[in-house]
């Protein structure tokens, strides 16, 4: 692949670009893709020593860009990426693109470095973490709103600071409308209950459109406190699923519990704001309670504790523990195996198995989301279940033969591929599905090329 500028301007927008200048920026690799944006590692061509992350629209003059520019000028702090740089690259063919140039941030996504082996998450870590990320939304809320606060859009630097990433989907005030529906760009399963309801009313007006708040922010980031400490999504807003307190799910201090569900309020007022949910946060991880520093440990409801008499593979499901959402499908897939399989031989009983937290945390499937802007991602390796089991995570990168943007009516643009959601269907996804976002895809491909004419 030469390093030439045409580079940019090929059918293939995940094409390498290495050595491209964009402005004064030299392109050294292309990071991770979206939806609107290519994330690219650049160096400043001055001072090669000097790298940073590069986000470069995939349409000519998007609008978003420049919003997202301005809000990045206008906000800093330490649990928010540091602008450093925006401007336009100008194609061959006259076409402008716009790029906004951050700190390049090294960590690792919120909910992998949970999973992390050897990793022990306390109420008093995660009230740690969510007060920062309350102090980034805080400055964030100065001058606008986020929009698309989740755990992939969250990075852990190596002393544990979290970060706050991708303003893509940001608003600010005074600026014109470019959102083409009656919801602004989000993540479904973290839409807040008053998102939900104002598209079920006016799904129909092509005219409506919700007017967020910071209180849709502040939802969000209870609907990744959750999951982060329970490994499971809470029910998407309006729909009929059963919420569980964390407690349920995971044994953790009373207070970050009450803290995650006034977060999670249906009541708009409850949240409160940015900046007095941080303090409430702060003022948690303060305290000198022993409840604070025992580990996040699932509750016993949810593992498995009985002896198992079954060898092998049978035996070896029986023992494991997995999220709470595959048990019911597990447990009928193991039973039918049971019927199945011939008696088994007399032997030894297994003795009682209860899993460890970090094993539970790595039998969870991520949440696989959009882009994760302005970030090194650090693969950190992890146990699964078989794929008949849990189905797998959605790939980073489109497959080859996949359907590449701009998709059409009925998929969805995801990691740079076109995907179509399986009817709302919800992990265990089996082995011809992915998980995303908490449902199920499957990669959107085009039917074969009919012929014009019969075979002579």
């Amino acid at each position: 692949m030469s390093g030439t500028e045409s580079e940019l301007t090929t059918a293939d927008p995940h094409a390498p670009m290495h050595g491209s200048l964009v402005g004064p920026w030299r392109v050294l690799e292309r990071m991770d893709s979206g939806t609107f944006g290519i994330i690219y590692r650049v160096a400043l061509a001055s001072e090669p020593a000097r790298t940073a992350a590069m986000k470069l629209a995939r349409n000519p003059g998007d609008p978003r860009f420049e919003r997202e520019a301005v809000l990045h000028s206008l906000v800093d702090g330490p649990y928010l990426t540091r602008f450093l740089d925006t401007g336009e690259w100008v194609s061959p063919h006259g076409w402008r693109f716009p790029y906004i140039v951050m700190e390049l941030v090294e960590g690792v996504p919120l909910y992998q470095w949970a999973r992390t082996t050897g990793r022990v998450l306390t109420s008093r870590r995660v009230l740690q973490l969510l007060a920062g990320l309350a102090r980034g939304l805080e400055a964030v809320h100065e001058h606008g709103l986020h929009r698309d606060v989740k755990g992939d859009n969250i990075l852990v630097r190596a002393d544990g600071t979290p970060v706050l990433l991708d303003l893509g989907a940001c608003w600010i005030s005074n600026a014109p409308t470019i959102t083409v529906g009656s919801l602004p760009p989000g993540t479904p399963i973290y839409r807040s209950p008053e998102a939900v309801a104002f598209r079920e009313r006016f799904w129909r007006d092509e005219e409506a459109r919700y007017e967020s708040r910071p209180q849709d922010d502040l939802y969000s980031l209870g609907v990744t406190a959750y999951r982060l400490t329970t490994g499971e999504y809470p029910p998407e807003a309006g729909s009929s699923g059963r919420f569980l307190p964390p407690s349920a799910l995971c044994r953790l201090d009373a207070t970050l519990e009450a803290l995650i569900l006034r977060m999670l309020s249906p009541k708009r007022e409850a949240r409160g704001t940015a900046s007095q949910l941080a303090q409430a946060l702060e003022a948690a991880a303060a305290s000198t309670r022993k409840s604070l520093d025992e580990p996040l440990r699932p509750s016993r409801s949810v593992l498995p504790t009985e002896p198992a008499r079954f060898p092998g593979k049978v035996g070896w499901l029986l023992r494991v523990a997995v999220p709470p959402a595959a048990a019911v499908g597990l447990t009928a897939l193991v039973a039918l195996m049971v019927l199945l399989l011939p008696p088994p031989e007399r032997g030894e009983p297994l003795p009682p198995y209860l899993a460890t937290p970090e094993e539970v945390a790595q039998l969870t499937a991520d949440a696989g989301v959009a882009e994760q802007a302005m970030a090194s991602v650090h693969k950190v390796p992890g146990v699964v279940l078989p794929p008949y089991v849990l189905g797998a995570d959605l790939p980073t990168t489109p497959f080859p033969w996949q359907r590449k943007p701009p998709c059409e009516r009925g998929e969805r643009a995801i990691r740079g591929g076109c995907w179509v959601e399986v009817g709302r269907e919800k992990p265990p996804c089996g082995d011809k599905m992915f998980e995303f976002e908490g449902y199920c895809y499957k990669p959107s491909v085009d039917a074969p090329k009919q012929p014009t004419s019969e075979q002579p």
